[in-house]
């Protein structure tokens, strides 16, 4: 009822509900198969630990009921994805997991150190992980003097490297040195944005650094949003996001919600599981230029041609911005979406395309 539980003991509690409908139907404990859910570590670094101890827990409590997983999820956004999902299916098998949805073409016997520190939250953000499998050039140390860095510079450089801790500092910094709020906004966060964009791109950074830059940007935007509004020259735009009717996965809903905002997006978060009409009346309330809609699953994605279909019986001139897993550009355009994009950063991009500047 409340979407993907976060904790293991979430889980079980769902499962036992399961186990005792089936008991009343006759349903022997041996022919239950229960799946406890693989998140990807790089958008939920603390979920694979609570599948792993759901899993172990379930097997004492109900030996015999069986366990599956989908795999490969666990990698999602994160370079080399056959390491994790290899070493992954091996911490779940020592769980006690009985399935894998796997593809049998891949090589199941690597079982690397590095992984297994991702997985069970050793390597915060995946840095150490990102830093040997990544496709990053290496930094060799400069030789000689070293330039300092102005307080442009070392903002701009924060925002990408998803330093938050300075951000505060930098601001003022920067701002003491006479830039304007509305440069820090356009030259340097978004610009710097815009980098990790490009670096995302060529596969250079991925998911776990664009979150932790877009934190970072999220966090740079706070402490600037009063003083660019007393200039009332910066402001993206507002958009709506929601996850359509029937879909209650918005782990990718909020990572855009986090790039979006960071691009200084004002974003009305809508939630999971919502019905077409809904999506549309909060956009028409909100005056909202943009509705981002995002579905998991083949079957829910057919919901945002129905949004479309609202929003066209009423006449709006908002724009739909559509993405998800099984979302693909030919499916935006047969529906009569504005535009498709494949990942948050992508989103960001699209969505300041969809609008007027001055809106």
């Amino acid at each position: 009822e409340r979407g993907i539980p976060q904790t293991a003991q979430e889980r079980l509690s769902i499962a036992e509900k399961i186990l005792s409908e089936a008991t009343k139907h006759g349903i022997p404990e041996s022919e239950v198969i229960i799946d406890y859910l693989t998140l990807a570590v790089s958008a939920m670094p603390d979920g694979i630990k609570e599948t792993l101890a759901a899993i172990a827990e379930s097997k004492k409590r109900w030996p015999h009921v069986k366990t599956i997983l989908g795999v490969s999820n666990v990698s999602f956004g994160l370079p080399q994805r056959q390491v994790l999902n290899s070493t992954f299916l091996k911490l779940a098998c020592a769980a006690g997991l009985d399935m894998g949805i796997v593809n049998p073409h891949e090589d199941w016997n690597i079982d690397d150190p590095l992984a297994r520190d991702l997985l069970l939250g050793n390597d915060p953000a995946g840095t150490v992980y990102i830093q040997k499998y990544g496709s990053a050039p290496k930094k060799v140390a400069a030789s000689g003097a070293v330039q300092e860095q102005t307080p442009d510079q070392k903002l701009y450089a924060a925002v990408i490297e998803g330093n938050r801790e300075e951000i505060g500092a930098l601001i003022k910094a920067v701002l003491d040195t006479g830039t304007s709020p509305l440069v820090i906004a356009n030259s340097l966060l978004i610009g710097a944005l815009n980098e990790v964009g490009s670096k995302f791109n060529s596969k250079e950074f991925f998911l776990p650094q664009v979150i932790r830059a877009a934190e970072a940007a999220q966090t740079a935007f706070t402490h600037i949003k009063p003083l660019l509004k007393k200039e009332g020259s910066f402001a993206a735009g507002k958009i709506v996001l929601a996850t359509v009717k029937g879909d209650v996965h918005d782990i990718g809903k909020n990572i855009v919600a986090a790039v979006l905002e960071s691009h200084g997006w004002e974003v009305v978060d809508l939630g999971k599981n919502i019905e077409a009409n809904d999506i549309v009346a909060a956009a028409q309330k909100e005056k909202a230029p943009v509705i981002g809609l995002s579905a998991l699953m083949t079957t829910t994605m057919l919901e945002m041609e129905k949004v479309v279909q609202a929003r066209n019986e009423l006449k709006l001139s908002t724009k739909i911005l559509v993405g998800g897993a099984p979302v693909t550009e030919r499916f935006a355009k047969e529906i009569g979406a504005d535009a498709y994009a494949k990942d948050a950063v992508e989103a960001a991009q699209k969505a300041n395309l969809l609008i007027p500047k001055n809106t």
